[in-house]
């Protein structure tokens, strides 16, 4: 008869035993290594060898809906690796990522519904050239 079970240890798993062997034993964490991303010491994910933010590519690709290939027409510096890249870490991590930019439009919202109305923007208006 084939059995299997889980041996505990303080409420952590140790092992996977089959038939008295262990089959699985949890490894240690690993961390995940992005080629091409470098995290700057604010913890802000950078295209390597440049000054291009992560973020500013997932924008890219999020507003315009543009693909790699016109994200590298925009950004020549960048090769498409580092594109690609960036994309791959922007969706490993999109949910704090989108987290940052619900926070940022809002903190644009209340900054904007601050500021009133701007007396050139009425003029404007006024003038229909806006």
């Amino acid at each position: 008869m084939i059995c299997g079970w889980v041996v505990p240890l303080l409420g952590r798993i140790v092992s996977l035993v089959l038939n008295g062997a262990m089959i699985w034993s949890p490894a240690p964490m690993a961390t995940v290594s992005y080629p091409h991303i470098d995290i700057s010491p604010a913890g802000v994910p950078f295209v390597e060898g440049t000054r291009t933010k992560v973020i500013e590519i997932a924008l890219d690709r999020l507003a315009h809906h543009w693909d790699a290939e016109e994200i590298q027409r925009q950004h020549p510096h960048l090769t498409l690796s580092q594109i690609y890249a960036a994309l791959t870490y922007y969706h490993d991590h999109q949910e704090a990522f989108d987290a940052n930019i619900r926070e940022q439009l809002s903190d644009v919202d209340r900054l904007a519904a601050q500021q009133g109305s701007s007396t050139i923007r009425a003029k404007l208006q006024g003038t229909r050239r806006l």
